[in-house]
């Protein structure tokens, strides 16, 4: 049972910000239901820290703010930018349940350190603790679980889960634990926990949403314990999870 604050975010190919509870059974249209509340145009990534702040990347620099609430407003005309510059060499920025940021570069490197709050600091330069020196770029997808644990998509189809790296040297890839053997980077479209620990994931071809629980060894089959909660999802060029504030 998803927790009724939890709030399913989509971003569409028109940059329509739409939000509402995730699919609980397989014909409850998300996509009819769920209001527009704003717009993020030209929006890139986007994350949510664990207080349901919203993160963007918008034309190379870094924007917070609380969740959108005018379906007429670009977000962005509104939400604080607080990095300037820099922000498009980013594959992934995402955040553990404590609120540190992590963020890998296209070209492989993995960086973590403070959610930036002044556009007048650099976060790389500045802020950033570098906890990877290559390949971070080979994933697919990356997220974590309310423990902390960081799970991974590798370019060999596998599900890798792992403590973060703690520093530069900590080769993460070799060392983290195979928890699925097959088929997982066509499920990485989105591949997130919801707040109740339940894994979502959408298929990129054909845009099944699936719910289940994680699997726990290689050889668990995902999909024949997950419930499949409807399709299409992968007109979405961007999902998060976020909760609702009462």
């Amino acid at each position: 049972m998803t927790c009724n604050n939890t709030l399913l975010f989509v971003v569409t190919k028109g940059f329509q910000v739409k939000a509402g509870p995730p699919p609980s059974y397989r014909l409850d249209d998300f996509n009819a239901r769920a209001p527009v509340i704003g717009k993020l145009n030209n929006v890139s990534k986007i994350a949510f820290n664990p207080c349901g702040e919203l993160f963007a990347i918008c034309c190379d620099d870094l924007y917070r703010g609380p969740m959108p609430s005018n379906a007429c407003v670009d977000w962005f005309s509104v939400a604080r930018r607080v990095s300037k510059g820099g922000w498009n060499k980013y594959k992934f920025i995402l955040f553990d349940p404590c609120g540190v940021l992590y963020a890998a570069t296209h070209d492989g490197q993995f960086f973590k350190g403070p959610a930036p709050c002044n556009e007048n600091v650099c976060w790389l330069s500045c802020q950033a603790t570098q906890v990877g020196t290559g390949g971070w770029n080979y994933f697919d997808v990356l997220f974590f679980d309310s423990k902390g644990i960081l799970y991974a998509v590798s370019h060999d189809d596998r599900l890798l889960k792992r403590y973060p790296p703690t520093r530069a040297d900590d080769n993460w890839y070799a060392s983290s634990t195979t928890i699925g053997k097959g088929g997982w980077r066509r499920l990485s479209h989105f591949m997130s926990f919801s707040p109740d620990g339940d894994l979502w994931c959408v298929d990129s071809c054909n845009g099944n949403i699936y719910k289940g629980p994680a699997p726990d060894t290689a050889d668990t089959n995902y999909i024949a314990r997950a419930e499949n909660l409807g399709w299409n999802y992968n007109i979405y060029p961007l999902l998060a999870f976020t909760t609702a504030k009462h």
